[in-house]
């Protein structure tokens, strides 16, 4: 069976995913305050960053959640796509 990790309760899971979107917020907002600035350019990027972040971890720890208990050929169908956007990568 694969290891999956620490299991979250939703609770927890949705708790820590509106932190990190306060985070965002405030990440949006601070580009908008120093917009044109370019010492400030890569704020805008960290927020997105941060976004994909949480949602992969917010989906992940629901997963963990739902299916606690499934085999190692169930898990290796549950994927995202990898970072050139075509070749799955293990969601766990």
């Amino acid at each position: 069976m694969a290891t999956i990790g620490k299991r979250s309760s939703p609770s927890h899971t949705h708790t820590r995913f509106v932190l990190n979107i306060k985070r965002v917020k405030l990440l949006i907002n601070l580009d908008k305050q120093h917009s044109g600035d370019t010492k400030y350019r890569d704020i805008l990027r960290a927020a997105v960053v941060l976004l994909h972040a949480s949602l992969e971890d917010a989906i992940r720890n629901l997963i963990r959640e739902a299916l606690p208990a499934a085999n190692e050929k169930l898990w290796e169908k549950i994927t995202f796509l990898g970072d050139d956007g075509v070749n799955p990568q293990p969601a766990i």
